[in-house]
């Protein structure tokens, strides 16, 4: 058994599984985000298969890239959203303001909730000599009628007083079954509110987005904070010193994830973030990963298999999930005229 790495190795972001690498599909996603703020669309929403790196992003790098693009001019929040049996209005509220870091999120009746997260928008909204406001909702695909519904209150006194709220949620690709049942169902104001706008979170898709992957261990990472140690280097000092760099194996790393695909996936081969990332060495954790990729293809295959990759876990999300034997047809979102529902409080 391998000794535990020291204490101050343990702090180590890799071993505590605390970071993210910035990624060409991480990239893609930003990009998304910002092309909805600029045209000031109501709501749009991000799917794709579980551990793809999507919530990473969200965490790490949306609220320091919105910072670095947009500067103090645009009031950014985000939720990471619980879900409710029953949902809970009142607790959906009090989760809003706790993302606000407001005072009293904890007190009040719902009206009072309500009209605290508008006065807190608002004047936020106002102080940053902006009319917009933008709040990212993770884990959305656990949202329902219910939520949006209050969404929808949210927007409209906020609307009353000059201010656009724009909501981006982010989810699996359950998402996209939400979005067919509201047109199922007829709640087309739903769909015109939250969901005008759809991107696909992908993976990565070939042997040059690995290197460039790779090589943000290799020279884009740093740790401890500004010691200029990157965490290649921090893990394998010596062999890094002498020329060694994970992004020199993407090659064959590459392979192995190709022999490994299903044949039908191996042609429009995604491979999840989660499934990048387990092969990277981490020392103290098991003994031969310290020279896993020093040992060639048979190593790294072995690594990778351990990650249960070779069960199917290959994506190609680059299509909607089938939906269940039996169930209903979906029905296009392109093509079909939303209308809003008058009756409803979304509609206007």
């Amino acid at each position: 058994m391998p000794p535990l790495p020291s204490p101050e190795r343990r702090n180590h972001p890799v071993l505590r599984g605390h970071y993210a690498i910035f990624t060409p599909p991480i990239n893609e996603f930003f990009s998304t985000v910002c092309e909805w703020i600029d045209s000031h669309v109501t709501g749009g929403y991000v799917y794709g298969p579980p551990r793809q790196g999507k919530s990473r992003a969200v965490q790490f790098w949306v609220e320091r890239l919105l910072a670095e693009r947009y500067g103090p001019l645009l009031p950014f929040f985000r939720l990471n959203y619980k879900s409710h049996d029953p949902f809970s209005e009142l607790e959906f509220l009090t989760e809003l303001l706790q993302t606000c870091h407001h005072r009293y999120a904890a007190t009040g009746t719902r009206a009072k909730k309500l009209d605290r997260l508008v006065k807190f928008y608002a004047t936020r909204a106002r102080n940053a000599d902006s009319h917009q406001v933008v709040l990212m909702i993770d884990e959305a695909q656990n949202m329902r009628e219910q939520s949006y519904r209050t969404l929808c209150n949210l927007q409209n006194e906020l609307d009353d007083l000059g201010v656009h709220l724009t909501v981006i949620s982010v989810g699996t690709q359950e998402l996209a079954y939400q979005h067919s049942a509201f047109l199922q169902s007829g709640d087309l104001h739903l769909v015109g509110r939250f969901m005008v706008r759809e991107s696909l979170f992908r993976g990565i898709r070939s042997q040059a987005e690995l290197s460039f992957v790779l090589d943000a261990y290799d020279l884009q990472t740093e740790w401890p904070a500004g010691s200029g140690i990157s965490y290649t280097h921090y893990f394998f000092p010596r062999a890094f010193e002498a020329g060694f760099r994970l992004a020199g194996v993407a090659p064959e790393l590459w392979q192995v994830y190709l022999e490994l695909a299903p044949p039908t996936t191996n042609a429009r081969l995604e491979v999840a973030m989660e499934h990048v990332a387990k092969p990277i060495p981490r020392p103290g954790e098991r003994g031969h990963q310290s020279r896993i990729f020093t040992r060639g293809v048979d190593s790294s295959r072995r690594t990778i298999t351990l990650s249960n990759l070779h069960e199917g876990r290959f994506s190609d999300s680059r299509h909607r999930p089938p939906w269940k034997v039996g169930g209903p047809v979906p029905v296009p979102m392109r093509g079909r005229k939303r209308r809003p529902d008058p009756g409803n409080p979304c509609g206007h």
